[in-house]
């Protein structure tokens, strides 16, 4: 399953590398625009999930597969889907918001508002949920709100 080649550490098209848990988010706050190049990622990871794992968590049915697997056991967080319209990660690896917002937009192919951050927790609310994914009584909002 793993593979171990002159002090690389590979699992299929991955490349493991352990660094302290504030690195990769003091990495995401350099980048100028955090919330594009976390899209961007997302949108490459998201072909990546559907060429290696045959997973596409653009579409619905297979989002709680990509929580359940990837998300989880690759250390990304604990991804939760609550009806009708939110995506709980508890324990994200990355705290910069605008970057892992952007990240799972690319990878869920999902407009997201962030409602709720901590360091512990982020709470998204999806803005472009198609009516047949909707309860009667909601309405899918189509751009996010200025709480400002």
């Amino acid at each position: 399953m793993f593979s171990w080649k002159d002090g690389q550490f590979f699992f299929r098209h991955a490349r493991i590398v352990m660094v302290r848990s504030d690195f990769l988010s003091d990495l995401c706050d350099a980048l100028p625009e955090p919330y594009d190049a976390g899209r961007k990622l997302g949108e490459k990871t998201r072909h990546t999930y559907a060429a290696v794992w045959n997973l596409d968590p653009s579409k619905r049915d297979y989002r709680k597969s990509y929580y359940n697997s990837i998300a989880r056991n690759f250390g990304w967080g604990i991804l939760t889907e609550q009806l009708p319209n939110k995506i709980s990660v508890e324990a994200p690896c990355i705290r910069n918001e605008p970057f892992y917002r952007g990240l799972l937009e690319g990878i869920l192919s999902l407009k997201l508002r962030t409602i709720h951050q901590a360091s512990d927790r982020m709470i998204f609310e999806i803005l472009n949920m198609k009516k047949d994914e909707t309860t009667s009584s909601q309405v899918a909002r189509s751009k996010p709100q200025d709480d400002g």
